[in-house]
């Protein structure tokens, strides 16, 4: 007999024994995906998980034809919460070893991709499986997938059900990342999260992406907060981004934010991000004035910011103006105190307008301004107030 076979038969035996250290020796000489597949249904947790091991050194060997069959059983074990914790994120690392492998279409599945496929079959799992865990392998699979179909996306990343893709996307793909950053438990949405990052628009901004990130903008994890920031500012740094009032006035909430670190990554968000209106660009302020009182050491991180918001908004200043510096038609304006922590932000800001529209914002200034208030402020903060010729 070849020796081959006689190990084969030696494993086959071994897997019917009643002791499960026999049972994961046998297991160890069968390189059969179906055989090992079979061992699945043990009642031992440590042959199933040997089953696995080995079940994913044997995939790079297993053929086209059989993906469907490890596709499915890898599927039906993680979803069944019957197995253990341990048992089922292993069975997550397993599939991902087959899509790494084998990137195919599934005929028994409408020849879907098997990486659409699997985003499918595991969305549910993210959002509704009663262990925490298995919710974070979710999302951490799902982050690990490539190329999934743009649709599919689409609607993971919407809060309600797009009308248009009804027909296209399961039910299973909506509001996914929505859900996942709802989470209860931290490592959930920090999984979430990293999905998310993964599966950015490649082309074209999907604007259903800003609201989840938004919305973990009030998180009570920083690191949640953090990371919603950095990854919206990763998307404006590709895409203009337009924020109105009530998403501005999230933003700047962070402002006074308990993390140093999320209080200066909110500063690189604000200076690059589009406002929508000139009420947010009064949010941010008032807003401002709280970090002044709060962070007085940071005073001069919000100079170069309002500055860079005077730049990017020059027409909102504009509107703005006759406000700050309480103009009237008929009256003289009155000269404001240059030492009040609050007007330096607001003069940084205009002199920020003035260098990209001098001729509208000039209008508007008083010569105590041009003349005292400029070179007060520039004495104090010369790295970021440039120099200024005035008419």
């Amino acid at each position: 007999m070849d020796s081959g076979l006689q190990v084969v038969l030696e494993g086959l035996l071994l897997l019917s024994h009643h002791d499960p250290h026999q049972r994961i020796v046998g297991l160890s000489m069968i390189d059969d995906h179906e055989i090992i597949l079979n061992c699945l249904d043990d009642l031992e947790d440590a042959v199933v998980l040997h089953a696995l091991t080995r079940l994913k050194q044997c995939i790079l060997d297993t053929c086209v034809d059989g993906v469907p069959s490890v596709h499915d059983r890898l599927t039906s074990v993680i979803t069944d919460p019957c197995y253990s914790v341990s048992v089922r994120i292993s069975c997550i690392d397993a599939l991902k070893a087959l899509i790494n492998a084998h990137d195919v279409r599934i005929p028994t599945r409408g020849n879907k991709r098997l990486h659409d496929l699997v985003f499918i079959d595991i969305c549910d799992l993210a959002i509704c499986d009663f262990e925490p865990d298995i919710r974070r392998a979710g999302f951490e699979l799902i982050a690990d997938l490539k190329q999934v179909d743009n649709l599919l996306l689409k609607q993971a990343f919407a809060k309600g059900r797009i009308d248009d893709l009804a027909d296209l996307v399961p039910d299973s793909a909506c509001g996914l990342f929505v859900h996942g950053m709802e989470d209860e438990y931290e490592r959930v949405r920090v999984a979430c999260m990293r999905a998310m990052d993964a599966h950015l628009p490649r082309d074209v901004l999907n604007p259903l992406i800003i609201d989840p990130l938004i919305d973990g903008f009030n998180d009570d994890s920083s690191t949640i907060r953090l990371q919603s920031v950095k990854l919206l500012t990763k998307i404006a740094k590709q895409y203009s981004i337009s924020l109105e009032e009530e998403n501005a006035e999230a933003l700047a909430s962070l402002l006074v934010d308990d993390e140093r670190v999320v209080r200066t990554s909110v500063h690189e968000l604000i200076a690059i991000v589009r406002l929508g209106s000139v009420a947010c660009l009064n949010a941010i302020f008032r807003w401002f004035t709280r970090t002044v009182l709060f962070y007085p050491k940071e005073h001069g991180d919000l100079v170069r910011l309002a500055y860079n918001l005077g730049i990017t908004h020059p027409l909102f200043v504009c509107e703005m103006i006759p406000t700050w510096l309480r103009l009237e038609k008929y009256y003289k304006p009155p000269e404001l105190r240059v030492e009040d922590a609050n007007y330096l932000l607001v003069l940084s800001c205009i002199f920020g307008a003035y260098s990209v529209n001098p001729d509208d914002i000039g209008d508007f200034l008083p010569s105590h301004i041009t003349s005292k208030h400029y070179w007060y402020i520039r004495g104090l903060y010369p790295d970021v107030i440039p120099s200024i010729t005035f008419p």
